[in-house]
């Protein structure tokens, strides 16, 4: 019976991590061109049917959640290490970036109250607290784009949660091989990691959110693009955040945090 091991999840240790800040000092510019960038930083709606298409995608397809991990997440990491900040403290991160004075305030302060929370909640709540606050966006009074990007960062939680808790049946199967026999085989890193539970999706989509949105939002203010694996290219800091932080928060849903994984390495 062959068996496929997928272990690019194993470095899903960078999903634990920081802030959604970064270089988001998007100042006045003398230069028009700068100017003009901004302003479509700014404006930019991502909540569009083929970016939530591919977030479907993405949820699915292990090889370009690695890369997200690799080439945005883990640079967040290196970057809050230096601020003397705790990776394996959930909320300390997440008080991190609630201070975090560089970053866009209409996003950070409406997603600060929701990762609080989803820390907080159980497996099996995550979905419900997700789909809530998704239909409460409106009730935050943000213009039109903010408020469409940031129902696409949520949606983009609810489609790694609800992933992860069908696929993986709350990590009875983490991953799985279906052989000759149609039995389902589980091993090694896997087979420890699958035995934790209780609040990992929530911690995951909360610390891989805020990773992503960092990784990106640093990727997106130095080349002035960033681009993210299946989704595609954003533009600036904001772009760079969103499409990170609904990148992380997939790849947080579905490899849960490192509190659930690091014993098991």
């Amino acid at each position: 019976m062959k068996v496929i091991f997928k272990n690019a999840f194993m470095i899903s240790l960078a999903t634990t991590l920081f802030i959604s800040c970064s270089n988001e000092n998007e100042s006045v510019s003398t230069d028009a061109t700068q100017t003009s960038t901004v302003l479509r930083k700014l404006t930019t709606d991502y909540n569009t049917f083929e970016n939530k298409s591919s977030i479907e995608k993405l949820s699915k397809d292990y090889e370009n959640l690695e890369k997200i991990i690799l080439d945005i997440q883990v640079p967040a990491i290196h970057h809050i290490k230096q601020r003397g900040v705790d990776i394996s403290n959930t909320e300390e991160l997440i008080v991190f970036y609630e201070n975090c004075k560089e970053c866009d305030n209409e996003y950070r302060d409406a997603l600060v109250p929701l990762l609080r929370k989803l820390s907080q909640t159980e497996d099996t709540e995550v979905i419900n607290v997700l789909v809530d606050y998704a239909n409460n966006i409106d009730r935050l009074n943000l213009d039109e784009t903010t408020s469409r990007n940031l129902d696409f960062i949520v949606h983009s939680m609810i489609v790694g949660a609800n992933n992860s808790l069908l696929n993986n049946n709350g990590y009875e199967n983490l991953p799985i091989t279906i052989g000759d026999d149609n039995q389902y085989v589980t091993f090694g890193f896997w087979d420890c990691f699958r035995k934790t539970g209780g609040k990992a999706i929530g911690r995951g989509i909360a610390t891989g959110m805020i990773t992503g949105c960092v990784g990106g939002a640093i990727a997106g203010g130095t080349a002035g693009t960033v681009t993210v694996p299946v989704l595609g290219t954003a533009v600036g800091v904001v772009g760079g955040c969103i499409f990170g932080g609904a990148g992380g928060a997939v790849t947080g849903a579905v490899t849960g945090a490192i509190w659930a994984a690091v014993d098991c390495i």
